[in-house]
């Protein structure tokens, strides 16, 4: 959704409105895979709220492969002078590396940037640290869990082109940039980002394509 669109949407008033706005507008517009929208959140006193909230993936490099993390931003009342709240989302299937350094159990972000957040801190530069670390450090694998432990499948990325143009085959990586794991076989429809696994296209959030963000209509298994 629209920036402009969702802050039309939200009912109440951000004690720094004009922060807020400027903040998400360069930050989507330097991301074209985060769109915005009006979530519930639950507050340190125990009250469902709803906020302003950013929505989509970032890109990491990981072993000379691009993915892409699927990320949520929580923007608090009291933004910039409070930090917002990130959480990695882990899609079915996927799971939240043990013992991540920035990232706990539930998928809540713990980076330095946030630690030492100030008014002066901003959105683009938290998904930039985000990034950064999360290429050194992915936060997620594919796995399923058995009785008494989780089996994880191997992660084999190849190296991307990241000067080919886009089309149905954006890169030389054959693993879904999802779930990093299995292999490319379904593109989205118009845009033709070849880029999901199967289990992934099954699970597509917003019916947005994980790269360019455009709106799928449907999604093809691709024979080679």
């Amino acid at each position: 959704m629209h920036f402009e669109h969702t802050f039309n949407d939200y009912q109440q008033t951000y004690k720094h409105e004009g922060r807020v706005r400027s903040d998400v507008i360069e930050l989507t517009n330097s991301y074209n895979t985060l769109t915005t929208s009006i979530r519930e959140l639950t507050n340190d006193a125990g009250v469902d709220i709803n906020v302003v909230s950013i929505n989509g993936t970032i890109p990491i490099q990981h072993r000379d492969a691009t993915y892409y993390i699927p990320l949520d931003i929580y923007i608090t009342y009291d933004y910039p002078s409070e930090k917002p709240l990130c959480f990695v989302v882990a899609l079915r299937g996927m799971n939240i590396v043990p013992s991540h350094k920035y990232v706990d159990t539930s998928g809540k972000c713990y980076h330095h940037y946030l630690s030492n957040w100030t008014f002066n801190s901003n959105l683009k530069q938290l998904v930039e640290n985000l990034s950064i670390a999360f290429s050194e450090m992915p936060p997620l694998y594919q796995g399923y869990q058995t009785q008494n432990s989780t089996v994880t499948q191997p992660q084999n990325p190849t190296r991307t082109n990241p000067s080919a143009p886009p089309s149905t085959e954006p890169t030389e990586a054959p693993t879904c940039v999802i779930c990093l794991d299995a292999s490319r076989t379904h593109a989205c429809l118009p845009c033709g980002h070849r880029v999901l696994c199967e289990r992934c296209s099954r699970l597509l959030r917003d019916n947005k394509c994980p790269v360019c963000r455009e709106t799928v209509e449907y999604v093809a298994k691709i024979y080679d």
